[in-house]
């Protein structure tokens, strides 16, 4: 890469570390275990939609759903209609059971429902074991709390929206235009999307992409530390709800954008005659997107921009996992044993 595409990754990564900063130097100075980890619960709708939407889009999402489209089809696409499945059952269900507790920590409500600290306790375990990993990563964004995770996705979805319309016009372009595009995908039968086969044998059928991963996803935007820790730090349960079913329109413009992105790659190298994989220039085929990345993407700045756009999806990501993280182990572990006053645990959970 040009030494441009290294600076746009190094800002890219400064101004998530600024808003971290900037967050804990505004408003409350998050002070307090609310504004910390809830936001005062006063968030506003929209960032708070999208912070949910990019925290379950991370890098491996990126480079795989290009990759999926590429050497599979359109079968992967019909994985939205589960996912849509997932946010309207978690929008009603959940949403509704949860937020009106005004817990900070989701393991809260086996306590209060089964009236047992044990069970609390071994839901978070795991938890926190999984989460931890990610401290070394994100540090100084914990200083702004929820707030600062928040804004951070807004900005990296940003990245990430550039990143794959650059990709696409790109690999578009060099593949010969958009009626190229259509016309080989159409001939390779790219755009065959529905499965009706009941055989459990088949890689991707309607039934396993829409009801198991309905399935799959229902425990990321329900009962999750990281969507509750968002979907309550909205004022009202209409505007909770509203969080998850935005995320609706979200997933369908993300799977597009990856779908459309697949379409264009396979045109191109199979203009060329060529196939990565199969002629072992990459090893696997995530490695797809950033194979055409080195070879292909000589516009400086071009590289750096797609390249912060996969780095924005794993950040979105571990940035989620660590705030969530902190308030579990705060709420769940310190402050029952400690007892300790609310300026204690905000600074607990910051450190």
């Amino acid at each position: 890469m040009h030494p441009i595409d290294y600076v746009v990754i190094v800002l890219m990564c400064l101004a998530s570390v600024g808003i971290g900063v900037f967050t804990s130097c505004t408003g409350g100075r998050q002070r307090s275990t609310s504004e910390y980890m809830m936001g005062n619960r006063q968030m506003n709708l929209l960032p708070v939609a999208i912070s949910i939407l990019v925290s379950f889009w991370s890098a491996i999402s990126l480079l795989g759903g290009p990759a999926e489209i590429f050497y599979f089809g359109s079968y992967f696409n019909v994985t939205a209609v589960g996912i849509t499945l997932a946010c309207l059952i978690c929008a009603y269900l959940f949403v509704p059971l949860f937020y009106p507790l005004q817990i900070i920590s989701i393991f809260e409500y086996l306590e209060l429902r089964y009236q047992a600290k044990f069970i609390r306790y071994w839901g978070t375990g795991l938890y926190v074991l999984t989460s931890w990993l990610n401290w070394l990563q994100q540090w100084l964004w914990t200083l702004g709390g929820i707030k600062a995770v928040i804004w951070s996705d807004v900005f990296q979805s940003v990245f990430i929206l550039i990143g794959l319309v650059a990709a696409l016009i790109k690999a578009t372009i060099d593949s010969g235009g958009p009626a190229t595009v259509f016309e080989t995908n159409s001939a390779w039968g790219r755009f065959e999307t529905f499965n009706w086969s009941l055989d459990p044998r088949v890689r991707l059928t309607v039934w396993g992409s829409s009801i198991g991963v309905m399935l799959a996803w229902i425990p990321c935007y329900g009962p999750n530390q990281a969507s509750f820790q968002r979907f309550a730090s909205l004022p009202t349960l209409a505007k909770a709800k509203w969080s998850i079913l935005l995320n609706i329109f979200g997933v369908y413009f993300f799977f597009a954008l990856l779908a459309f992105v697949g379409y264009a790659l396979f045109a191109l190298y199979t203009v060329r005659g060529c196939d990565p994989f199969s002629d072992d220039a990459v090893s696997s085929i995530n490695q797809l997107l950033p194979h055409y990345i080195k070879y292909d993407l000589n516009i400086p700045t071009l590289p750096g921009i797609i390249m912060a756009c996969i780095l924005s999806g794993a950040f979105s990501t571990t940035s989620t996992l660590l705030n969530s993280q902190a308030a579990v182990t705060v709420i769940d572990f310190v402050q029952p044993r400690w007892r300790l006053s609310d300026a204690a645990a905000t600074v607990a959970t910051k450190w």
